[in-house]
């Protein structure tokens, strides 16, 4: 398991996503705080993790904790 979660302050959505080798992918858009996790058991290699902007969207400052799996 990989799991993700973004923090971050105001009104603004933003977009965490969790791609993993094998086709294994999670995409979440919306306020703070986002969180997603992703089994990448069937993968042999390393998932990347990525949190975006929407497009018009002001900059923010965030945290981004990733946790691998056990």
């Amino acid at each position: 398991m990989v799991s993700a979660r973004a923090t971050w302050q105001g009104a603004v959505d933003l977009e965490l996503a969790i791609s993993c080798p094998g086709g294994v992918s999670v995409t979440r858009v919306g306020a703070s705080p986002l969180s997603l996790e992703v089994d990448d058991s069937h993968g042999n290699g390393t998932c990347t993790v990525t949190l975006a902007l929407l497009s018009g969207s002001p900059e923010v400052q965030f945290a981004l904790v990733v946790q691998p799996g056990a």
